[in-house]
């Protein structure tokens, strides 16, 4: 699946997933980079059927508010909607949730961990996130998004 709406540094970021296990996409407020995060999930979600992601938002309100937005530009026979889920025919699901619920999915696994505005939360949420990733067979991802710039591990990729 390819997404051309996708601007530059967004199809830039895109592809740096495929080498990278964390990929940052920093960017100014409006530079789009949740709508990115949003559609890498929906991308990969595609590929791989049966599969997991997580997006990580300050609260569970953000993360409904800013995700379920971008719904309405999957067509609607390709998934059902949910308060805090989205799940598209293929048997994959989107879980959204606050930092703050991280201990609530403790055990699930996800191809795809997305962390919105990681600027606002702490090393440890970046961690209890990260932990989460893990996919068996698959290389599963960390995708993050930020306004600036702390620290991650080695092996990170941004793109700015």
């Amino acid at each position: 699946m390819n997404y051309t709406k996708f601007k530059e540094r967004q199809q830039r970021a895109f592809q740096a997933t495929k080498r990278s296990e964390v990929t940052v996409l920093e960017a100014e407020r409006g530079g789009g980079k949740s709508f990115w995060l949003f559609w890498s999930a929906i991308i990969y979600l595609a590929e791989h059927a049966g599969t997991n992601a997580i997006l990580f938002a300050r609260s569970r309100e953000l993360a409904i508010a800013t995700f379920m937005g971008y719904v309405k530009d999957i067509p609607e026979a390709t998934y059902a909607k949910y308060e805090d889920r989205i799940e598209l025919k293929n048997g994959s699901s989107i879980y959204l949730m606050g930092i703050d619920q991280r201990e609530k999915y403790c055990s699930m696994q996800a191809l795809i961990v997305g962390i919105d505005n990681m600027d606002t939360m702490t090393k440890k949420d970046f961690d209890s996130a990260y932990e989460r990733h893990r996919w068996p067979g698959l290389e599963a991802k960390v995708l993050v998004t930020q306004t600036r710039h702390p620290v991650y591990p080695s092996g990170t990729t941004f793109i700015s």
